[in-house]
């Protein structure tokens, strides 16, 4: 799993609960299968943009709360903590 797929899973994962909501809920709200919502809060996948846009809209967040904490830098190793 890599580091963004895992700090994305945990902004997801605290976003969700933060809304009071189950992750079936949230797959209903966004549109998208149940399972791939728990596959992303999981960290075995990592979301297209549209689906990002999705769970954005879903939850009633921001782009900066559910990417907080991913960075990347040009010849640097990926960081996502």
């Amino acid at each position: 799993m890599s580091d963004h797929a895992e700090r994305f899973a945990e902004n997801l994962r605290r976003l969700r609960r933060r809304a009071g909501i189950s992750a079936e809920e949230l797959a209903g709200r966004a549109g998208i299968n149940r399972s791939h919502v728990g596959n992303i809060e999981n960290g075995r996948t990592e979301p297209r943009l549209g689906t990002l846009i999705r769970l954005i809209g879903a939850l009633g967040t921001t782009p900066d709360e559910i990417l907080d904490g991913i960075t990347w830098r040009p010849g640097g190793k990926d960081e996502g903590r």
